[in-house]
Formats: structure tokens, sequence, C-alpha cells
């Protein structure tokens, strides 16, 4: 709440600081009344999860499925 109260920047705030949290806590801090909502939530978690393949498993065969759906990469 502090990040977006103040008379600076405060969306750019607001997003870093929600990024950061994000990071620390995971989807499972994120209330199920905010995610069921959510447009095109199957296609965040699948690029959030490509991209935590392609960051941190060296897995030849994952990365070529995750090159795979993103064509011109």
């Amino acid at each position: 709440m502090l990040a977006v109260n103040h008379g600076g920047d405060s969306d750019s705030t607001g997003d870093i600081a929600g990024n950061i949290l994000g990071a620390l806590l995971g989807a499972g801090a994120i209330p199920d009344r905010w995610l069921d909502p959510l447009e095109m939530r199957d296609e965040i978690t699948r690029l959030a999860d490509d991209l935590h393949t392609v960051h941190h498993h060296r897995d030849d065969r994952a990365f070529a499925d995750i090159q795979a759906r993103y064509p011109g990469w």
C-alpha cells in the first residue's frame, strides 16, 4: 500500500513492488478471488512456467517444446 500512496510515480513503484513480492511469494499468495476472473489465466501461467523452465532447467526436450510454442524465438 505504501508503494502507491505517495506523490511521485506511484503506478511504477506499485508495479515494481508487486513484481518483487510476486517473485518472492509466488502465485500461491494471490487470493483465488483475484485469480478466478483473470483473463487469459492459462496463457499467463504457461508463459510464467516456460520462463522458469528456460532460466532454471537445462532440459533440451523441454526447451525445444518451448521454442515451438513461441515462433520466431
